[in-house]
């Protein structure tokens, strides 16, 4: 069909809410379509369109599931809606010299992945499903002087300023409590790590702990472990724009807690706490949010008491339902007005600490373009850009 009697400004509107793996089927349509479509106006605009239009059909979750049987990690799309149906299983082409990757983070359709999770390895992965194209980044600047001695704490976010994807390495002594911990970045526009002049605050970050994602920081769980010979709990913010880090106060009811029984998610725009505790023979959750970013008042929401226990709570959805782990490493869907858990029929790890490692992992997705503007010559790395086209 001719496209001679359409606007190009319509045409262009089109293509712009149509999914990433058509996209890529329709460059061959016509010439004036491929050069459209890989033109870096077109990929910015239509990584805006979805990134920042949470009703655009593009928009999905990810689901990333260990299997014990099979020894591999699957992952799926979703659709948000009552049932969690499979929209479509992604190929995972990555081999880990770990069980399986420790998922950095998801921004704007791109994944970020590290070898880190019980052996610290080099390899970090930047992948784009959508395209099928990743990145395999550079070896970090700062040496592991041990495999005991150092871990790294990785955090992935996008520069709203400088329009650039950047990765976030902490490295902290990983025995010594005298803590000074050292930072790099990665920026994808450069394809390299620099170190940068920000002060780390000195406080310890399991590198194992979920980080969020919010108005463009990177958030984690830390405590100080010199603090009258205990420890007090605390979220460290690193702004990927500014590249400084900040500290957010929790309740104080919780400042005491060990990191074990916290952990930190997005709830729509909101920072959301969730805290774990002991009822007689099984745990429950108690959600907070930190509705004014900045302002630093937590408000209780609601608990979740389960016969089954709550191991982890994973993500929110858009109705506000609670996607968790039960204490079987069942992936089941809560409802704060009804008080119910819904089954999904996915079950996981049952092991605690396999669930914090992310043998479940669950954010919003959307498809983007990223990477395509590296393959058309549009900007340089040092570092090799593969396509699992070829």
């Amino acid at each position: 069909m001719s496209d001679c009697n359409l606007p190009h400004e319509l045409i262009v509107e089109i293509l712009k809410r149509l999914p990433a793996k058509s996209l890529l089927r329709f460059r061959c349509v016509r010439k004036s379509w491929s050069s459209l479509i890989t033109s870096p106006v077109f990929i910015a605009s239509y990584n805006h369109l979805n990134s920042t239009n949470p009703s655009t059909s593009n928009t999905q979750i990810l689901f990333r599931n260990y299997s014990e049987t099979l020894h591999k990690e699957i992952y799926t799309l979703h659709h948000d809606n009552t049932t969690f149906d499979i929209h479509t299983e992604l190929e995972f082409p990555f081999t880990s010299f770990n069980p399986y990757f420790r998922i950095v983070g998801s921004c704007n359709g791109l994944i970020c992945l590290a070898d880190t999770l019980f052996k610290h390895k080099n390899k970090v992965i930047l992948w784009n499903p959508s395209v099928r194209e990743f990145l395999n980044l550079p070896s970090p600047s700062i040496p592991y002087e041990s495999e005991w001695l150092l871990m790294s704490v990785f955090g992935f976010g996008f520069d709203c300023k400088k329009k650039d994807y950047k990765v976030v390495r902490i490295a902290i002594d990983g025995l010594s409590r005298n803590i000074h911990p050292r930072a790099e970045v990665f920026e994808l526009s450069t394809g390299a790590w620099r170190a940068f002049d920000a002060v780390v605050p000195p406080y310890e970050m399991h590198h194992c702990w979920l980080q969020a994602n919010l108005n463009g920081s990177v958030h984690w769980l830390a405590f100080n472990p010199s603090q009258n010979g205990g420890f007090c709990s605390l979220i460290v913010a690193f702004d990927a724009s500014d590249e400084v880090f900040r500290e957010i106060l929790l309740p104080l009811s919780l400042a005491n807690e060990h990191l074990v029984d916290l952990s930190i998610t997005v709830c729509g725009n909101c920072l959301a706490l969730c805290h774990y505790y002991q009822v007689t023979n099984h745990r429950a959750c108690t959600i907070w949010l930190l509705k004014e970013y900045g302002v630093g008042t937590w408000y209780k929401m609601f608990t979740i008491d389960l016969q089954q226990g709550v191991l982890l709570a994973l993500s929110f959805r858009g109705n506000g339902e609670v996607l968790l782990a039960t204490g079987g490493g069942e992936l089941v869907c809560y409802s704060p007005k009804k008080k119910q858990a819904t089954h999904l029929g996915i079950h996981g790890s049952s092991q605690l600490f396999k669930l914090y490692t992310g043998s479940f992992y669950l954010d919003t997705y959307v498809q983007s373009l990223v990477f395509r503007d590296r393959v058309n010559g549009v900007s340089d790395s040092a570092a090799a850009l593969l396509s699992l086209d070829a």
